[in-house]
């Protein structure tokens, strides 16, 4: 890290700031210290904002999540749907539509054949959701409905350790999944410390985090010369 990345990180992670603080102001989402301190080793990522499909409706959703291009795009020129999994603080799992291969991925990076079904019904009452959504906004957009899309569980994906608490990690590392193919393995690697440190810098430092510029004006002033002001 260079030196301004270290001193972003520390101001991220100073546990005597305020845990309100807000860091990151993508306009309809944010986060403060309290969620960012979840990154922190050992730590479970969580959030205090989850997109909830049971108990919503799909109209609810749509008004809620699509409107004035929020988070969907054209909905004709979709080629993919990334969609995190928690459920029940069960770890993090994603599954991911992909309308180009015809296929719906399953990204487990602590699977467990005992649970394979109970993730199979989970990913099918998701499926089910996005035709609902997708109907809404256009329902002359795919020729094929998501839920009749086969299933396929990536095999290769690299498996964490039970007591890392890394899932959220992992999970945030599938969006760069593109072919879907082994070769893409190696960009899924990382070292657990950095690669929560990392993954907090990116969402402060994001040319969109609203708050971006007083942060790092911030950091700089607390810690001049590397030490507190």
């Amino acid at each position: 890290m260079s030196k301004l990345e270290k001193l972003i990180t520390r101001y991220a992670f100073d546990q005597s700031l305020s845990v309100r603080e807000q860091l990151c102001n993508l306009g309809m989402e944010h986060a403060t210290r309290a969620e960012f301190l979840t990154l922190r080793q050992g730590a479970w990522i969580s959030s205090s904002d989850y997109a909830l499909v049971r108990g919503q409706d799909a109209i609810s959703w749509v008004k809620q999540y699509s409107e004035n291009n929020k988070y969907t795009g054209i909905v004709k020129e979709c080629e993919k749907v990334y969609i995190p999994i928690n459920e029940d603080k069960s770890p993090w799992s994603m599954c991911v539509v992909n309308f180009t291969h015809g296929m719906v991925y399953i990204l487990d990076s602590l699977p467990c054949p005992s649970k394979k079904k109970e993730r199979n019904e989970q990913v099918m009452c998701i499926v089910k959701f996005l035709d609902e959504v997708l109907d809404i906004l256009d329902n002359d957009a795919k020729c094929q409905k998501v839920e009749k899309l086969p299933f396929h569980r990536l095999t290769w994906l690299p498996v964490q350790q039970s007591s890392s608490g890394d899932c959220g990690l992992h999970t945030a590392k599938f969006y760069n999944l593109e072919n879907f193919t082994e070769a893409e393995s190696a960009m899924l690697r990382f070292n657990s410390e950095e690669g929560r440190y990392r993954l907090a810098l990116e969402l402060i430092i994001f040319k969109d985090n609203k708050t971006r510029t007083a942060l790092i004006k911030k950091a700089q002033q607390k810690y001049r010369d590397g030490r507190k002001s």
